[in-house]
This record gives structure tokens, sequence and C-alpha cells, in this order.
């Protein structure tokens, strides 16, 4: 079982990593054009150049960005387990890490998809700001918290660990 999360963590890793080269040779491509419709488009579902448009465009790309380091750090988390390392304040930090990434991931989700709805006018019933948008959001935010819950918990048990090894 464990090998199979490790392993969807892997694949989820490198499709953002490779997602996010993807935009970035897309930027480019645009900065050689001085044509940012593409760019635009991508990262937030209209063409209208607005200062708007443009930051919905940016925090949707730093929320790819910081997804993708969120996921790194689970995915550092998940090795430690596997090579039985649970009880290391590494391990706790890569959940607290992960945990605040997917944290500020879900709250910049939902700034992001409240000026798209509010100044953009974008239908909420478009499938890629819908209510499923939103219950991912908020399934992202409770993952994001119960990683630093699970840190602390971890932060805790490595405390005890060490008083128990000082008492032997």
């Amino acid at each position: 079982m464990k090998y199979i999360l490790k392993t969807l963590i892997d694949f989820l890793f490198y499709l953002l990593g490779l997602g996010i080269l993807l935009a970035i040779g897309v930027f480019f491509i645009s900065l050689f054009n001085l044509d940012f419709k593409w760019l635009l488009l991508l990262g937030s579902s209209t063409e209208a150049t607005t200062p708007i448009t443009v930051s919905v465009t940016i925090l949707n790309y730093s929320i790819s960005i910081i997804f993708f380091f969120g996921v790194g750090y689970l995915r550092e988390a998940v090795k430690a387990f596997m090579e039985k390392k649970i009880f290391q304040l590494k391990t706790v930090s890569y959940f607290k890490r992960s945990g605040i990434y997917l944290s500020i991931c879900a709250t910049l989700g939902f700034i992001s998809r409240s000026l798209a709805i509010i100044y953009l006018r974008i239908d909420n019933n478009k499938t890629d700001y819908g209510l499923g948008y939103s219950s991912l959001l908020i399934f992202m935010l409770i993952c994001g918290l119960c990683f630093i819950l699970i840190s602390q918990i971890l932060k805790e048990s490595v405390a005890i660990k060490e008083e128990n090894d000082l008492t032997i």
C-alpha cells in the first residue's frame, strides 16, 4: 500500500514539474513573440488583458508552483516513512512544510476564484470554477491543516522518544 502511495505522489510530482516547465516554455515563447494571449488564456480562461486578468493569471501560476513544492515535501515525508525514519525532526519538518504549502495553495485558490467570478464575470457553473473546484480547494485546505497537525503530533512523539532514550 505504501508503495502505491509513493508511486502516485511521485507521478503527481513529476507531472506538476512537467506542467511548470511547459508553462515556463509558453512564457518565453510569449515573451519572444510579445503576444501574451496564450499565457493569459492558460492562466485565467480569458483572453482579455486587464489588471485583474493578469492578477488571476499570476495567482494561478503561483498556485501551481506552490503546490509543486507542497507535493515535493510530501514526497520526502513518504520517503522518510518508507525508510522507517518516522520519529525524526526532518520528517516533522517535511509534513509541516507540505501542510503550509497546501494551505497557502488553497487560500490563493479561493482568492483567484473569487477574483475570477467577481471581476471577470466567469460563469460559476463552468467546469474549472464550479462546485467541484471549491470542493477541491476545501479538501486541499483540510489536507494541509491535517499535515500541520500530524507534524505537531510527530514533534511531540520525537520529544517523548528522546526523553525515553535519555532515561534508559
